[in-house]
């Protein structure tokens, strides 16, 4: 029978966070993160697979929650303007644009 877990993978992610910000990506060790935790490293790569796995799992669910900070302050923040409108007046189609262009200096200009 399977052992209860004690540390959610929540925890464990948080604590790669953590890890990550003390040692930079480049020195992270399934060790650090797992004294970080509070467990072993073999927890870890029983939970997740490996180093890999575990910074697959950092990465996605840090792409999960990157929304939220800009989605509470649109709900706490409501926007006191109306959206822009379209440029006015609008841009000529390209088809239409003349075959030299005026210019301040007259020196970027093409024939």
């Amino acid at each position: 029978m399977a052992r209860p877990r004690t540390t959610s993978d929540e925890a464990i992610l948080q604590a790669t966070g953590r890890a990550l910000l003390r040692h930079g990506p480049g020195r992270l060790t399934l060790g650090g993160v797992a004294a970080e935790a509070g467990l072993s490293p073999a927890t870890l790569v029983q939970r997740f697979g490996s180093k890999r796995g575990l910074l697959l799992a950092f990465a996605r669910r840090a792409a999960e929650h990157a929304r939220e900070p800009f989605d509470r302050a649109r709900r706490e923040h409501p926007r006191p303007w109306p959206p822009c409108a379209p440029p006015w007046p609008p841009w000529p189609p390209v088809s239409a644009a003349p075959r030299r262009w005026p210019t301040a200096w007259g020196c970027c200009s093409w024939t």
